[in-house]
């Protein structure tokens, strides 16, 4: 049966400078949501850290926790709790916690709610931070440092964490980076909230990995990367946590000479499709999954209708896709074909300035 309830889309920005964006946002945006077939409409906004640009809830209270990609010279960056009141939707700032690092630009929460894992981009270091179901931070935050770097001199001269991410048994946490171009792999310890690496993937040279996502199985992974445009799919064993790739594909027309930067990429609720976003295309990317082994086959690309889409989401009933293009301040909305997997504009598009993450929160 479609789930029909109520949801709040939360939407993170930036609001401080930074070397790619100029800001115009002044916090976290929220937005409520009747059901499947309703339209935004706007809450309000609401005061966090600077550059709260990226979201997660906590699995099971009342919480959202945002970054705040800044590099403080003191702290470097940090993460926010936020309250929810699940009535109307209003959020509350709590408290922050250093992110262990600068510019952090992506977090995730374990399946028991006990911690936080965080990406910092600048230094390229991961945090793990203990936390409380109402929010109060906990002793025992762990940093894991990585170092290296690859050839790209712009943008690979050291190690940039991009993003990390849980497997579906909670067990084992992923971690792209762009700067050293791998994937790494580690045992995540719930209890200890400890970091152990394991195994590394590593892509071509001058790719970027950045962001990445299970198939629904679990048999498979789908990795990001950035700086070539490119998607390497990858057979995943849960046993070993290892990461072994079986395709490359790129994500951009042959015939493109504009800027290449993609950004993020889901796999549909149903496996059946992946969808990735492109800067300086300004597309989404549509490719069909192969039932047998994962591997992909291109169905085309369609444009975001806007300038440099950033994160988007499937809204939780996997019939749209919402799309958040940071540059001219909006988020699009489109129908997913439930036959093709092909997407269509709906005509809605809704106002809000430099949008970069979207999370739906079912009530």
């Amino acid at each position: 049966m479609l789930d029909t309830a109520p949801s709040f889309l939360y939407v993170g920005t930036y609001t401080e400078a930074l070397p790619h964006v100029s800001p115009t946002a002044k916090g976290i945006y929220a937005f409520a949501r009747a059901n499947a077939d309703s339209e935004l409409e706007y809450i309000d906004w609401f005061k966090a850290v600077p550059n709260p640009s990226f979201l997660a809830f906590h699995p099971a209270a009342d919480l959202l926790f945002s970054v705040a990609e800044v590099d403080d010279a003191e702290d470097g960056g940090s993460v926010a709790a936020y309250a929810i009141d699940k009535t109307t939707g209003r959020l509350r700032m709590l408290d922050t916690h250093s992110s262990m690092g600068s510019w952090p630009c992506h977090l995730t929460v374990d399946p028991a709610g006990k911690h936080i894992l965080t990406a910092n981009y600048l230094n390229g270091s991961l945090g793990v931070i203990p936390v409380a179901a109402d929010g109060t931070w906990q002793e025992g935050a762990q940093r894991v440092q990585h170092k290296g770097s690859s050839v790209n001199p712009e943008r690979q001269e050291g190690p940039h964490a991009h993003s990390i991410n849980l497997d579906p048994s909670g067990q084992f946490a992923i971690a792209p980076d762009l700067g050293i171009d791998q994937a790494k792999v580690y045992r995540f310890d719930s209890q200890a909230g400890a970091l152990t690496e394991v195994s590394s993937l590593a892509v071509t040279p001058g790719s970027g990995p950045r962001h990445f996502d299970f198939h629904p199985d679990g048999q498979w992974a789908y990795l990001l990367n950035e700086l070539s445009a490119t998607i390497t799919v990858c057979d995943w064993d849960g046993a070993t946590g290892t990461l072994t790739e079986v395709q490359t594909i790129d994500t951009l027309p042959a015939d493109w000479d504009g800027h290449v930067s993609t950004a993020d990429i889901h796999v549909h609720p149903s496996g059946k499709w992946v969808y990735n976003s492109n800067r300086g295309h300004d597309s989404i990317t549509m490719f069909a999954v192969d039932p047998a082994n994962g591997r992909l086959t291109l169905l085309g690309q369609e444009s975001t209708q806007g300038k440099t889409p950033r994160n988007f989401t499937l809204d939780p009933e996997g019939r749209k896709l919402y799309a958040a293009n940071q540059d001219s301040d909006t988020v699009v909305v489109f129908d997913i074909d439930p036959e093709t997997g092909l997407l269509h504009a709906t005509g809605e598009v809704v106002s809000v300035p430099n949008p970069v993450c979207l999370r739906f929160l079912t009530v």
